[in-house]
C-alpha cells in the first residue's frame, strides 16, 4: 500500500484537528481581548460617571451659592426700598403738617385782615363823626375851614 494515502487523510485530519484548535485559540484570544477592553471601557465609563458627578456637585453648590446671593441681593434691596417708603412716608407727614400749619396761620391772617377792616372802617366813622362834631362846635364846614 502506498503511503501517502495513509499520509493525505492525516494531513487533512491533522489540518482539521489544527484549525479547529486554531479557532478555539483565536476564540480565547478575542475573549481575552474583549475582557480587557470591557475592562477599560467600564473604567473609563466610571471614571466619566465619578466626573460628571463632580461636576454636577460643583454645579449645584455654585448654584445654592449665586440663590443666597441673589436672595441676599434682594433683601438688601427690598429693606433700602422700605428705608426709603417710611422716608417718603414721614416726609409726606411733615409736609401734611406744615399745610395744615399753614392753613391754620391763612386763616388767623384772613380773621387779623377782616378785623382790621372793621376797626378802620370804625375809625373812619368815628373820624367823619369828629370832624361833624368839630363842624358843629366851630359852626364852619371842612371846606369854609381849608380855604380860611
Amino acid at each position: 500500500m502506498n503511503p501517502l494515502i495513509f499520509l493525505v487523510p492525516a494531513g487533512f485530519l491533522a489540518l482539521a484537528v489544527g484549525a479547529i484548535f486554531g479557532y478555539f485559540a483565536r476564540q480565547s484570544i478575542a475573549r481575552k481581548k474583549a475582557d480587557k477592553i470591557e475592562t477599560i471601557l467600564r473604567k473609563k465609563i466610571d471614571q466619566v460617571k465619578k466626573e460628571t458627578e463632580e461636576a454636577v456637585a460643583k454645579a449645584k453648590t455654585k448654584a445654592v451659592q449665586i440663590i443666597k446671593n441673589a436672595e441676599r441681593e434682594v433683601e438688601e434691596q427690598r429693606r433700602e426700598l422700605f428705608k426709603g417708603q417710611k422716608l417718603l412716608i414721614s416726609r409726606e407727614n411733615l409736609l401734611t403738617e406744615k399745610d395744615a400749619s399753614l392753613d391754620e396761620r391763612e386763616e388767623e391772617f384772613n380773621k387779623k385782615v377782616d378785623k382790621l377792616k372793621e376797626i378802620k372802617a370804625g375809625l373812619e366813622d368815628l373820624r367823619e363823626e369828629s370832624v361833624k362834631k368839630l363842624e358843629k362846635v366851630a359852626n364852619l364846614t371842612k371846606e369854609e375851614g381849608i380855604r380860611g
